[in-house]
């Protein structure tokens, strides 16, 4: 099955055979250069299914059909394998920044971990001090 969703809220949703991708308009943009037309005045969705259908509905009801074929949605839907491997390569990207960023936070509290076992009780409340304050910023 092949379709695009578009929804008053502004999501887009490409549903295809290899998948299904979700974004904002300004997400697709920014990882294809693509746009869909923004929804007619007074229409909630877009359903478009190339040689099915192409329903512009209204608060669940269909009060209008779009083009066949519709370009755009044609266009939008040929993007999906550029859109998913985008996604995956950014999610893989924040995947690895957040795991580095808990790594080094593991380090940073058995390094204070250490320091606190050979320190004075004095040393000991400078040593929870400054690691707070480096934690505020994080």
């Amino acid at each position: 099955m092949r379709m695009v969703h578009q929804i008053s809220d502004g999501t887009i949703w490409l549903r295809t055979d290899q998948g299904n991708y979700g974004g904002t308009p300004e997400e697709i943009k920014a990882e294809c250069g693509k746009e869909l037309p923004p929804l007619p005045e007074g229409i909630t969705e877009r359903v478009y299914e190339p040689g099915i259908r192409h329903a512009l509905s209204a608060n669940n009801s269909v009060v209008d059909g779009g083009p066949m074929p519709w370009p755009e949605g044609d266009d939008m839907l040929a993007s999906y394998s550029e859109l998913a491997a985008k996604r995956a390569k950014r999610e893989k990207a924040d995947s690895d920044k957040i795991e580095r960023m808990r790594r080094e936070e593991i380090a940073e509290i058995q390094a204070l971990e250490a320091a606190m076992k050979k320190a004075t009780p004095t040393k000991r409340k400078a040593l929870i001090k400054a690691f707070n304050e480096r934690r505020k910023g994080v």
